[in-house]
């Protein structure tokens, strides 16, 4: 009896890791997804500024 409660426990804990692990990895999909739309946004702010800083410079 103590095995079968054992088992049933250890049945019980693989479904809440096989859960824990999809909602891991959706949630690290999109802490990536997040972190390279930032990354795209802040080079391509970088970008913007050093073009907009050499027009000024170029037409002054």
């Amino acid at each position: 009896m103590f095995f079968l409660s054992r088992l049933c426990g250890t049945i019980i804990w693989q479904k809440i890791g096989k859960v824990i692990g999809k909602y891991r990895v959706k949630v690290t999909g999109l802490f990536l997804m997040g972190y390279c739309v930032l990354a795209y946004l802040l080079s391509s702010w970088i970008y913007v500024t050093i073009v907009i800083t050499k027009f000024v410079e170029n037409g002054v």
